[in-house]
Protein backbone atom coordinates (compact mmCIF):
# COMPACT_ATOMS: atom_id res chain seq x y z
CA UNK A 1 0.00 0.00 0.00
CA UNK A 2 1.31 3.68 -1.20
CA UNK A 3 0.38 5.21 2.66
CA UNK A 4 1.55 1.28 4.73
CA UNK A 5 5.43 2.65 5.15
CA UNK A 6 4.70 6.47 5.88
CA UNK A 7 2.97 8.17 9.01
CA UNK A 8 -0.07 10.86 8.04
CA UNK A 9 1.13 14.38 8.22
CA UNK A 10 -0.69 16.97 9.56
CA UNK A 11 -3.36 19.00 7.36
CA UNK A 12 -5.38 21.76 7.15
CA UNK A 13 -8.15 23.84 5.26
CA UNK A 14 -6.82 26.65 3.65
CA UNK A 15 -9.06 29.45 2.45
CA UNK A 16 -8.32 32.39 0.33
CA UNK A 17 -10.34 35.48 0.12
CA UNK A 18 -9.55 38.68 -1.34
CA UNK A 19 -8.36 42.12 0.15
CA UNK A 20 -11.19 44.42 1.03
CA UNK A 21 -13.43 41.87 -0.48
CA UNK A 22 -12.72 42.35 -4.09
CA UNK A 23 -11.48 40.14 -6.14
CA UNK A 24 -9.23 40.92 -9.49
CA UNK A 25 -10.93 38.52 -11.91
CA UNK A 26 -11.01 34.76 -11.94
CA UNK A 27 -7.50 32.90 -10.52
CA UNK A 28 -6.35 29.53 -10.65
CA UNK A 29 -4.25 28.42 -7.74
CA UNK A 30 -1.99 25.72 -8.43
CA UNK A 31 -1.24 22.28 -6.95
CA UNK A 32 1.62 22.54 -4.14
CA UNK A 33 1.32 26.23 -3.64
CA UNK A 34 3.09 27.04 -0.36
CA UNK A 35 1.20 28.46 2.79
CA UNK A 36 3.58 29.22 5.73
CA UNK A 37 3.97 30.30 9.40
CA UNK A 38 6.58 31.16 11.83
CA UNK A 39 6.78 28.56 14.57
CA UNK A 40 9.91 29.38 16.88
CA UNK A 41 12.88 28.81 14.91
CA UNK A 42 11.11 27.00 12.38
CA UNK A 43 9.22 28.22 9.03
CA UNK A 44 6.34 25.21 8.67
CA UNK A 45 5.37 25.14 5.16
CA UNK A 46 1.87 23.65 3.88
CA UNK A 47 1.42 23.27 0.39
CA UNK A 48 -2.17 22.54 -1.32
CA UNK A 49 -2.99 19.09 -2.55
CA UNK A 50 -5.27 20.55 -5.12
CA UNK A 51 -5.35 22.81 -8.08
CA UNK A 52 -7.86 25.44 -6.80
CA UNK A 53 -10.18 27.58 -8.96
CA UNK A 54 -11.55 30.87 -7.75
CA UNK A 55 -14.47 33.05 -9.19
CA UNK A 56 -14.61 36.85 -8.13
CA UNK A 57 -17.58 36.14 -6.38
CA UNK A 58 -18.53 36.18 -2.63
CA UNK A 59 -21.39 34.18 -0.26
CA UNK A 60 -23.42 36.80 1.17
CA UNK A 61 -26.00 34.08 3.03
CA UNK A 62 -27.46 30.74 2.76
CA UNK A 63 -30.61 29.04 4.06
CA UNK A 64 -32.34 26.22 3.78
CA UNK A 65 -35.94 26.32 2.62
CA UNK A 66 -38.64 23.28 2.45
CA UNK A 67 -41.97 22.01 1.19
CA UNK A 68 -44.11 19.17 1.23
CA UNK A 69 -42.18 17.97 -2.17
CA UNK A 70 -39.04 19.08 -2.13
CA UNK A 71 -36.29 20.94 0.08
CA UNK A 72 -34.37 24.48 -1.47
CA UNK A 73 -30.50 25.37 -0.66
CA UNK A 74 -31.06 28.73 -1.42
CA UNK A 75 -27.09 30.26 -1.22
CA UNK A 76 -26.50 34.10 -2.06
CA UNK A 77 -23.49 35.38 -4.17
CA UNK A 78 -22.55 39.04 -5.17
CA UNK A 79 -19.95 39.44 -7.99
CA UNK A 80 -16.86 41.54 -6.90
CA UNK A 81 -14.71 43.43 -8.86
CA UNK A 82 -15.81 44.99 -11.71
CA UNK A 83 -19.43 44.63 -11.66
CA UNK A 84 -21.79 44.03 -14.70
CA UNK A 85 -25.60 42.53 -15.35
CA UNK A 86 -24.42 39.89 -16.56
CA UNK A 87 -21.61 37.87 -16.39
CA UNK A 88 -20.05 33.56 -16.76
CA UNK A 89 -20.69 31.79 -13.80
CA UNK A 90 -17.97 29.41 -14.67
CA UNK A 91 -16.89 27.17 -11.42
CA UNK A 92 -17.56 27.32 -8.34
CA UNK A 93 -15.75 24.96 -5.57
CA UNK A 94 -17.55 24.81 -2.10
CA UNK A 95 -16.11 23.92 0.95
CA UNK A 96 -19.17 21.81 3.38
CA UNK A 97 -17.99 23.07 6.37
CA UNK A 98 -16.44 22.20 9.61
CA UNK A 99 -19.02 19.68 10.93
CA UNK A 100 -18.31 16.78 9.39
CA UNK A 101 -22.02 14.74 9.69
CA UNK A 102 -23.73 17.83 8.34
CA UNK A 103 -21.37 18.16 5.76
CA UNK A 104 -21.98 14.26 4.97
CA UNK A 105 -25.43 15.00 4.70
CA UNK A 106 -24.83 17.76 2.54
CA UNK A 107 -22.77 15.87 0.19
CA UNK A 108 -25.20 12.65 0.00
CA UNK A 109 -28.19 15.05 -1.12
CA UNK A 110 -26.64 17.33 -3.16
CA UNK A 111 -25.53 13.80 -5.35
CA UNK A 112 -28.30 11.43 -4.83
CA UNK A 113 -31.32 13.46 -3.91
CA UNK A 114 -30.44 16.93 -6.79
CA UNK A 115 -33.69 17.78 -9.00
CA UNK A 116 -32.05 20.97 -10.41
CA UNK A 117 -29.58 23.96 -10.10
CA UNK A 118 -31.37 27.32 -10.72
CA UNK A 119 -29.88 30.74 -10.77
CA UNK A 120 -32.53 33.19 -9.44
CA UNK A 121 -32.03 36.77 -9.91
CA UNK A 122 -35.01 40.05 -8.83
CA UNK A 123 -36.06 39.78 -12.75
CA UNK A 124 -36.21 35.94 -13.47
CA UNK A 125 -35.29 32.62 -12.57
CA UNK A 126 -33.52 30.33 -14.42
CA UNK A 127 -33.34 27.02 -15.16
CA UNK A 128 -29.11 25.31 -15.10
CA UNK A 129 -30.09 22.52 -16.98
CA UNK A 130 -26.42 21.83 -18.39
CA UNK A 131 -24.61 22.98 -14.77
CA UNK A 132 -22.77 19.62 -13.48
CA UNK A 133 -22.56 19.13 -10.22
CA UNK A 134 -18.57 17.13 -8.86
CA UNK A 135 -18.82 15.67 -5.54
CA UNK A 136 -16.87 12.56 -4.14
CA UNK A 137 -15.93 11.24 -6.55
CA UNK A 138 -13.88 14.01 -8.29
CA UNK A 139 -12.58 14.52 -4.91
CA UNK A 140 -11.57 10.73 -4.50
CA UNK A 141 -9.56 11.13 -7.69
CA UNK A 142 -6.79 13.43 -6.05
CA UNK A 143 -5.01 11.94 -3.40
CA UNK A 144 -4.08 14.30 -0.40
CA UNK A 145 -0.79 12.50 0.41
CA UNK A 146 2.00 12.10 -1.71
CA UNK A 147 1.59 8.77 -3.76
CA UNK A 148 3.57 6.80 -6.50
CA UNK A 149 0.40 7.06 -9.02
CA UNK A 150 0.10 3.30 -10.05
CA UNK A 151 -3.35 1.27 -9.25
CA UNK A 152 -2.95 0.50 -5.82
CA UNK A 153 -3.15 4.17 -5.00
CA UNK A 154 -6.75 4.17 -4.15
CA UNK A 155 -5.95 2.04 -1.44
CA UNK A 156 -4.99 5.07 0.59
CA UNK A 157 -8.46 6.86 0.29
CA UNK A 158 -9.52 4.88 3.56
CA UNK A 159 -6.42 6.12 5.23
CA UNK A 160 -6.80 9.84 4.19
CA UNK A 161 -11.09 9.55 4.79
CA UNK A 162 -10.60 8.82 8.31
CA UNK A 163 -7.43 10.62 9.17
CA UNK A 164 -7.49 13.88 7.53
CA UNK A 165 -10.66 15.79 8.77
CA UNK A 166 -12.20 17.70 6.26
CA UNK A 167 -10.54 16.33 2.88
CA UNK A 168 -13.52 15.54 0.83
CA UNK A 169 -15.97 17.51 2.21
CA UNK A 170 -16.12 19.70 -1.00
CA UNK A 171 -18.92 19.97 -4.24
CA UNK A 172 -18.04 21.47 -7.51
CA UNK A 173 -20.67 23.51 -9.48
CA UNK A 174 -19.59 23.50 -13.17
CA UNK A 175 -21.40 25.84 -15.23
CA UNK A 176 -19.11 26.74 -18.01
CA UNK A 177 -21.25 25.84 -20.89
CA UNK A 178 -23.40 29.16 -19.90
CA UNK A 179 -21.36 32.01 -21.58
CA UNK A 180 -23.78 34.93 -19.56
CA UNK A 181 -26.06 34.73 -17.02
CA UNK A 182 -27.86 37.39 -15.65
CA UNK A 183 -27.98 38.86 -12.15
CA UNK A 184 -29.21 41.94 -10.14
CA UNK A 185 -27.79 45.43 -10.59
CA UNK A 186 -25.47 44.99 -7.58
CA UNK A 187 -24.04 41.86 -8.78
CA UNK A 188 -25.82 38.92 -6.84
CA UNK A 189 -27.61 36.30 -7.53
CA UNK A 190 -29.11 33.54 -5.64
CA UNK A 191 -27.91 30.21 -6.76
CA UNK A 192 -30.78 27.45 -5.66
CA UNK A 193 -30.37 23.51 -5.64
CA UNK A 194 -33.65 22.15 -5.34
CA UNK A 195 -33.72 19.01 -3.78
CA UNK A 196 -36.26 15.60 -4.08
CA UNK A 197 -38.09 14.87 -0.56
CA UNK A 198 -37.27 16.62 3.24
CA UNK A 199 -33.11 17.50 3.79
CA UNK A 200 -32.37 16.65 7.62
CA UNK A 201 -31.07 19.74 8.31
CA UNK A 202 -32.42 22.74 9.54
CA UNK A 203 -29.80 24.80 9.03
CA UNK A 204 -25.99 25.04 6.74
CA UNK A 205 -23.84 26.76 9.38
CA UNK A 206 -20.24 27.22 7.82
CA UNK A 207 -21.24 25.31 4.77
CA UNK A 208 -20.69 26.93 1.48
CA UNK A 209 -17.59 28.45 1.41
CA UNK A 210 -15.70 29.54 -1.22
CA UNK A 211 -12.05 29.41 -2.18
CA UNK A 212 -11.06 26.35 0.03
CA UNK A 213 -8.71 24.07 -0.57
CA UNK A 214 -6.79 20.81 1.60
CA UNK A 215 -3.01 21.55 2.62
CA UNK A 216 -0.89 19.33 3.99
CA UNK A 217 2.58 19.84 5.75
CA UNK A 218 5.48 18.33 4.10
CA UNK A 219 8.56 20.01 3.27
CA UNK A 220 12.06 18.48 2.26
CA UNK A 221 14.49 17.98 4.84
CA UNK A 222 18.13 16.55 5.75
CA UNK A 223 19.15 14.55 8.32
CA UNK A 224 22.69 15.12 10.46
CA UNK A 225 25.39 13.42 9.54
CA UNK A 226 25.36 9.36 9.11
CA UNK A 227 29.37 8.21 9.72
CA UNK A 228 29.71 4.90 8.04
CA UNK A 229 31.52 2.09 10.57
CA UNK A 230 33.35 -0.82 9.89
CA UNK A 231 30.91 -4.17 9.41
CA UNK A 232 27.98 -2.43 9.48
CA UNK A 233 25.23 -2.04 6.76
CA UNK A 234 22.15 -0.82 8.92
CA UNK A 235 21.93 2.87 10.46
CA UNK A 236 19.73 4.72 11.86
CA UNK A 237 18.27 8.29 10.53
CA UNK A 238 19.62 11.17 12.82
CA UNK A 239 16.26 13.51 13.20
CA UNK A 240 15.88 16.09 15.89
CA UNK A 241 13.05 15.49 18.27
CA UNK A 242 10.71 17.79 16.48
CA UNK A 243 11.21 16.11 13.04
CA UNK A 244 9.24 12.83 11.53
CA UNK A 245 10.43 11.46 8.19
CA UNK A 246 7.54 10.56 6.13
CA UNK A 247 9.35 9.30 2.79
CA UNK A 248 13.48 8.73 2.28
CA UNK A 249 14.24 10.25 -1.08
CA UNK A 250 18.04 10.33 -1.56
CA UNK A 251 21.29 9.76 0.06
CA UNK A 252 24.20 11.63 -0.58
CA UNK A 253 27.93 12.22 0.51
CA UNK A 254 27.95 14.82 3.51
CA UNK A 255 29.40 18.09 2.69
CA UNK A 256 33.24 18.71 4.38
CA UNK A 257 33.99 21.90 6.35
CA UNK A 258 34.14 24.65 3.73
CA UNK A 259 31.40 23.11 1.46
CA UNK A 260 32.74 20.79 -0.86
CA UNK A 261 32.09 17.04 -1.34
CA UNK A 262 34.70 14.59 -0.65
CA UNK A 263 35.15 12.82 -4.06
CA UNK A 264 37.72 10.21 -2.37
CA UNK A 265 36.05 6.56 -3.03
CA UNK A 266 33.14 7.91 -5.08
CA UNK A 267 29.93 5.96 -4.39
CA UNK A 268 26.62 6.38 -5.94
CA UNK A 269 23.90 5.77 -4.01
CA UNK A 270 20.10 4.23 -5.64
CA UNK A 271 17.27 3.04 -4.24
CA UNK A 272 16.63 -0.28 -3.75
CA UNK A 273 13.80 -0.47 -6.35
CA UNK A 274 16.44 0.41 -8.95
CA UNK A 275 18.69 -2.66 -8.03
CA UNK A 276 20.65 -4.13 -10.72
CA UNK A 277 22.59 -6.99 -9.72
CA UNK A 278 26.24 -6.39 -11.47
CA UNK A 279 29.34 -8.52 -11.28
CA UNK A 280 32.68 -7.42 -10.49
CA UNK A 281 34.08 -8.23 -13.96
CA UNK A 282 31.36 -6.43 -15.85
CA UNK A 283 32.14 -2.99 -14.12
CA UNK A 284 35.34 -0.66 -16.15
CA UNK A 285 37.96 0.09 -14.47
CA UNK A 286 37.77 3.11 -12.62
CA UNK A 287 34.04 3.26 -12.70
CA UNK A 288 32.48 4.41 -9.40
CA UNK A 289 30.64 1.63 -7.13
CA UNK A 290 26.75 1.66 -6.53
CA UNK A 291 25.35 1.05 -3.26
CA UNK A 292 21.60 0.42 -3.13
CA UNK A 293 19.64 1.98 0.09
CA UNK A 294 16.31 0.79 1.66
CA UNK A 295 14.60 2.52 4.08
CA UNK A 296 13.39 0.65 7.47
CA UNK A 297 11.09 0.91 9.99
CA UNK A 298 11.72 -0.68 13.56
CA UNK A 299 10.23 -0.33 17.31
CA UNK A 300 12.57 0.51 20.04
CA UNK A 301 11.88 -0.49 24.04
CA UNK A 302 10.12 2.58 24.95
CA UNK A 303 7.42 1.80 21.38
CA UNK A 304 9.27 5.14 19.31
CA UNK A 305 9.56 4.32 15.78
CA UNK A 306 12.98 4.65 14.58
CA UNK A 307 13.74 5.18 10.90
CA UNK A 308 16.99 3.69 9.55
CA UNK A 309 19.05 2.61 6.45
CA UNK A 310 20.02 -0.72 4.95
CA UNK A 311 22.76 -0.52 2.40
CA UNK A 312 23.22 -3.54 -0.08
CA UNK A 313 25.79 -3.70 -2.68
CA UNK A 314 26.09 -4.45 -6.47
CA UNK A 315 25.81 -8.26 -5.41
CA UNK A 316 22.58 -7.81 -3.16
CA UNK A 317 24.17 -8.39 -0.15
CA UNK A 318 24.75 -6.54 3.24
CA UNK A 319 27.06 -3.43 2.36
CA UNK A 320 29.61 -4.16 5.06
CA UNK A 321 32.77 -2.28 3.59
CA UNK A 322 32.26 1.01 3.49
CA UNK A 323 34.64 3.42 2.92
CA UNK A 324 35.52 5.50 5.63
CA UNK A 325 33.38 8.68 4.94
CA UNK A 326 30.04 10.43 6.16
CA UNK A 327 26.67 11.02 4.43
CA UNK A 328 23.39 12.66 5.05
CA UNK A 329 19.83 11.33 4.09
CA UNK A 330 17.38 13.85 2.34
CA UNK A 331 14.00 13.33 3.12
CA UNK A 332 10.09 14.62 2.90
CA UNK A 333 9.17 15.40 6.44
CA UNK A 334 7.28 17.14 8.35
CA UNK A 335 7.49 19.11 12.10
CA UNK A 336 5.60 17.98 15.55
CA UNK A 337 4.73 21.93 16.33
CA UNK A 338 2.83 22.20 12.75
CA UNK A 339 -0.16 19.88 15.24
CA UNK A 340 -0.43 22.57 17.73
CA UNK A 341 -1.70 25.77 14.86
CA UNK A 342 -4.86 26.76 15.69
CA UNK A 343 -7.49 28.57 12.94
CA UNK A 344 -5.86 31.29 11.44
CA UNK A 345 -2.12 30.51 12.29
CA UNK A 346 -0.88 30.18 8.80
CA UNK A 347 -1.09 33.13 6.29
CA UNK A 348 1.94 34.01 4.38
CA UNK A 349 1.17 33.04 0.72
CA UNK A 350 4.12 32.87 -1.98
CA UNK A 351 4.47 34.37 -5.69
CA UNK A 352 2.20 31.06 -7.04
CA UNK A 353 -0.84 33.34 -4.85
CA UNK A 354 -2.23 36.80 -6.68
CA UNK A 355 -0.96 39.57 -4.08
CA UNK A 356 -4.80 40.56 -3.89
CA UNK A 357 -5.54 37.56 -2.25
CA UNK A 358 -5.19 36.71 1.71
CA UNK A 359 -4.56 32.95 2.79
CA UNK A 360 -6.17 31.45 5.84
CA UNK A 361 -6.12 28.39 7.69
CA UNK A 362 -9.94 27.76 8.83
CA UNK A 363 -9.32 24.58 10.50
CA UNK A 364 -6.82 23.70 13.16
CA UNK A 365 -3.97 21.46 12.10
CA UNK A 366 -4.66 17.52 12.10
CA UNK A 367 -2.77 14.88 14.51
CA UNK A 368 -0.33 12.82 13.04
CA UNK A 369 -0.39 9.26 12.57
CA UNK A 370 1.97 6.42 12.64
CA UNK A 371 2.60 3.90 10.04
CA UNK A 372 0.75 1.35 9.61
CA UNK A 373 3.45 -1.78 9.77
CA UNK A 374 4.67 -0.11 12.42
CA UNK A 375 7.93 -1.86 12.03
CA UNK A 376 6.84 -5.04 11.97
CA UNK A 377 6.93 -7.64 8.83
CA UNK A 378 2.84 -7.52 7.98
CA UNK A 379 1.97 -10.65 5.50
CA UNK A 380 -1.58 -9.76 5.56
CA UNK A 381 -0.54 -6.62 3.89
CA UNK A 382 1.37 -8.04 1.07
CA UNK A 383 -1.21 -10.94 0.62
CA UNK A 384 -3.88 -8.14 0.22
CA UNK A 385 -2.17 -7.22 -2.61
CA UNK A 386 -2.28 -10.28 -5.05
CA UNK A 387 -6.08 -10.78 -3.68
CA UNK A 388 -8.28 -11.49 -6.87
CA UNK A 389 -12.08 -10.36 -6.89
CA UNK A 390 -13.23 -13.83 -6.64
CA UNK A 391 -11.56 -13.97 -3.22
CA UNK A 392 -11.85 -10.41 -1.77
CA UNK A 393 -15.81 -10.10 -3.27
CA UNK A 394 -17.26 -11.78 -0.17
CA UNK A 395 -18.46 -10.39 3.19
CA UNK A 396 -15.71 -12.04 5.43
CA UNK A 397 -12.82 -11.18 3.06
CA UNK A 398 -14.30 -7.79 2.75
CA UNK A 399 -14.51 -7.06 6.30
CA UNK A 400 -10.94 -8.87 7.22
CA UNK A 401 -9.51 -6.52 3.98
CA UNK A 402 -10.74 -3.43 5.68
CA UNK A 403 -9.78 -4.02 9.48
CA UNK A 404 -6.03 -3.55 8.25
CA UNK A 405 -7.00 0.23 8.36
CA UNK A 406 -7.75 0.07 11.97
CA UNK A 407 -4.68 -0.06 13.43
CA UNK A 408 -4.87 2.97 15.35
CA UNK A 409 -5.97 1.50 19.11
CA UNK A 410 -2.97 2.97 20.78
CA UNK A 411 -2.85 5.98 19.19
CA UNK A 412 -6.35 6.93 18.83
CA UNK A 413 -8.92 5.33 20.08
CA UNK A 414 -11.71 7.13 19.44
CA UNK A 415 -10.79 6.94 15.68
CA UNK A 416 -10.10 3.24 15.67
CA UNK A 417 -13.92 2.46 17.58
CA UNK A 418 -15.04 4.45 14.90
CA UNK A 419 -13.88 2.71 12.09
CA UNK A 420 -14.50 -0.52 13.91
CA UNK A 421 -18.19 0.56 14.18
CA UNK A 422 -18.67 1.56 10.21
CA UNK A 423 -16.44 -1.99 8.90
CA UNK A 424 -18.74 -3.99 11.52
CA UNK A 425 -22.18 -2.03 10.13
CA UNK A 426 -21.39 -4.47 6.81
CA UNK A 427 -24.15 -7.25 6.92
CA UNK A 428 -23.91 -8.89 3.08
CA UNK A 429 -22.01 -8.51 0.05
CA UNK A 430 -22.99 -10.63 -2.58
CA UNK A 431 -21.48 -10.72 -5.73
CA UNK A 432 -23.17 -11.19 -9.28
CA UNK A 433 -20.75 -12.04 -12.03
CA UNK A 434 -22.60 -10.02 -15.27
CA UNK A 435 -21.38 -8.19 -18.74
CA UNK A 436 -22.64 -5.25 -20.18
CA UNK A 437 -22.02 -3.02 -23.50
CA UNK A 438 -19.31 -0.33 -23.20
CA UNK A 439 -19.85 2.57 -25.30
CA UNK A 440 -16.66 4.10 -23.56
CA UNK A 441 -13.81 6.57 -25.69
CA UNK A 442 -12.55 3.84 -28.24
CA UNK A 443 -14.26 1.20 -27.33
CA UNK A 444 -17.12 1.22 -29.98
CA UNK A 445 -19.85 -0.73 -28.09
CA UNK A 446 -18.07 -3.90 -27.12
CA UNK A 447 -18.96 -6.48 -24.31
CA UNK A 448 -16.90 -6.04 -20.92
CA UNK A 449 -17.77 -8.40 -17.84
CA UNK A 450 -17.73 -7.07 -14.41
CA UNK A 451 -19.29 -7.90 -10.86
CA UNK A 452 -22.48 -6.33 -9.69
CA UNK A 453 -21.62 -5.77 -6.19
CA UNK A 454 -24.64 -5.47 -3.93
CA UNK A 455 -23.90 -4.52 -0.45
CA UNK A 456 -26.23 -4.66 3.01
CA UNK A 457 -25.38 -2.74 6.02
CA UNK A 458 -26.62 -1.64 9.17
CA UNK A 459 -27.87 1.71 9.85
CA UNK A 460 -27.51 1.82 13.37
CA UNK A 461 -23.50 1.39 12.99
CA UNK A 462 -22.88 4.85 11.43
CA UNK A 463 -23.76 8.29 12.39
CA UNK A 464 -26.21 9.13 9.90
CA UNK A 465 -27.05 8.35 6.24
CA UNK A 466 -24.24 10.78 4.79
CA UNK A 467 -21.82 9.33 6.93
CA UNK A 468 -22.78 5.70 5.28
CA UNK A 469 -22.85 6.99 2.13
CA UNK A 470 -19.62 8.79 2.44
CA UNK A 471 -18.23 4.55 3.65
CA UNK A 472 -19.80 3.01 0.44
CA UNK A 473 -18.40 5.58 -1.96
CA UNK A 474 -15.04 5.02 -0.25
CA UNK A 475 -15.28 1.54 -0.60
CA UNK A 476 -16.20 1.14 -4.33
CA UNK A 477 -12.87 3.36 -4.55
CA UNK A 478 -10.73 0.40 -2.85
CA UNK A 479 -12.17 -2.57 -4.82
CA UNK A 480 -11.76 -1.00 -8.65
CA UNK A 481 -8.05 -1.53 -7.71
CA UNK A 482 -8.43 -5.47 -7.46
CA UNK A 483 -10.45 -5.64 -10.52
CA UNK A 484 -8.23 -5.95 -13.93
CA UNK A 485 -9.01 -3.16 -17.23
CA UNK A 486 -11.44 -3.88 -18.89
CA UNK A 487 -13.68 -5.32 -15.90
CA UNK A 488 -15.86 -3.01 -13.96
CA UNK A 489 -17.64 -3.16 -10.96
CA UNK A 490 -21.18 -1.48 -10.20
CA UNK A 491 -21.96 -1.26 -6.55
CA UNK A 492 -25.54 -1.03 -4.75
CA UNK A 493 -26.15 -0.31 -1.53
CA UNK A 494 -29.01 -1.59 0.97
CA UNK A 495 -30.28 -0.77 4.53
CA UNK A 496 -30.15 -4.28 6.37
CA UNK A 497 -33.54 -6.55 5.37
CA UNK A 498 -34.27 -4.59 2.56
CA UNK A 499 -34.86 -5.23 -1.03
CA UNK A 500 -34.82 -1.85 -2.96
CA UNK A 501 -31.41 -0.28 -3.61
CA UNK A 502 -31.09 3.00 -1.53
CA UNK A 503 -28.24 3.96 -4.31
CA UNK A 504 -26.64 2.75 -7.32
CA UNK A 505 -23.10 4.24 -8.07
CA UNK A 506 -22.10 4.09 -11.77
CA UNK A 507 -20.01 1.36 -12.75
CA UNK A 508 -16.15 1.75 -12.59
CA UNK A 509 -13.53 -0.10 -14.63
CA UNK A 510 -10.75 -1.63 -12.54
CA UNK A 511 -7.10 -0.62 -12.23
CA UNK A 512 -5.06 -3.59 -12.19
CA UNK A 513 -2.78 -4.40 -15.37
CA UNK A 514 -3.80 -8.28 -16.49
CA UNK A 515 -0.46 -10.39 -15.92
Amino acid sequence: MPCALCPVPPTTIIQFTPHQGVHQGAVDIPQSAPITTAEGEHTLRFRTCRPLHIEPFIVLDKQIQKTREYSEIIVTLRQTGTVSDRCQVGLLQFFLGTDRERAAQLSLWLEQHLDDIYLRTQNEEKRLRYARLHGCDANFHHSILPTGHNHFDRLQRMTEYYCLPHAFDFVTINALDYRELPLNRDGSFELIFRLEGELPLETLGDAFQLGCVPAVHLETMSSQPIPFEENNAHYTIPLSETERLFQLQGVQTARQPGGKQSHDNTLYFQPVAQFCEKSGWLRGEGQPDNLYFQPRLSIDLLGRIQNRIHFLGTDGKDATRLPSQTVCAHFIGYHTQAMTLEPGAITESQESVPSHLRARNITPASPDFPPMVMGKSDWSLISVLNTTPFLLFNTVSLKDFLRLYYCYAGHDRVLNHRMQQHIDGIVLLDARFDSRLDYGSGRLGGVINGNNLHLHLNPACYENDGIMYQFCRVISQLLASFVVRDNFIMLEIYRQDEQTALWAFPHQLGLRREM
